[in-house]
């Protein structure tokens, strides 16, 4: 996995809109590490926009995953870290 740039500009009264994307490897359809992902993301409150890949013939194939949310500074950060540590355990 890798976490590409997150945007994240606040806008007063603790809160801030975040955009940013997270690349991984896998098959959506094979149960690996992109639903555990996504369900972490959601259940955070970032909103998933869309995933897909651009690379057809990579093996293992990479899968971009792009989130926005709106909300307090803090959130999108912890919700960050679990999503990273649902597939990458000890982080």
């Amino acid at each position: 996995m890798r976490v590409g740039p997150a945007a994240v500009q606040p806008v007063g009264g603790g809160q801030a809109p975040i955009n940013g994307d997270i690349v991984m490897t896998g098959n959506i359809m094979t149960g690996n590490e992109i639903p555990d992902v996504i369900d972490t993301l959601r259940s955070g409150g970032l909103d998933v926009v869309k995933a897909h890949n651009h690379i057809l013939d990579e093996q293992p194939r990479p899968f971009s995953l792009h989130f926005s949310s709106v909300g307090d500074c803090l959130t999108p950060a912890t919700t960050m870290c679990e999503a990273i540590s649902a597939v990458t355990p000890g982080t």
